[in-house]
């Protein structure tokens, strides 16, 4: 689990060595698809959870 606040129409989790390799995606892979108007960056200090699957209620309306 992510602790997010703000607006977002995406987000995309991206592994990465280093910021240099971060830049690299983002200028030459993100940016570069059509209709991508502009990118913010977040970097994530640490994981407070790692799930893999979420319980969906099938019965709520």
């Amino acid at each position: 689990m992510l602790l997010k606040h703000g607006r977002a129409d995406d987000i995309l989790k991206v592994v990465v060595p280093d910021m240099k390799a971060c830049e690299h995606v983002v200028h030459t892979q993100i940016l570069a698809i059509s209709g991508v108007a502009n990118v913010r960056t977040a970097v994530v200090l640490r994981e407070v959870r790692y799930d893999t699957v979420r319980p969906i209620d099938i019965d709520s309306p």
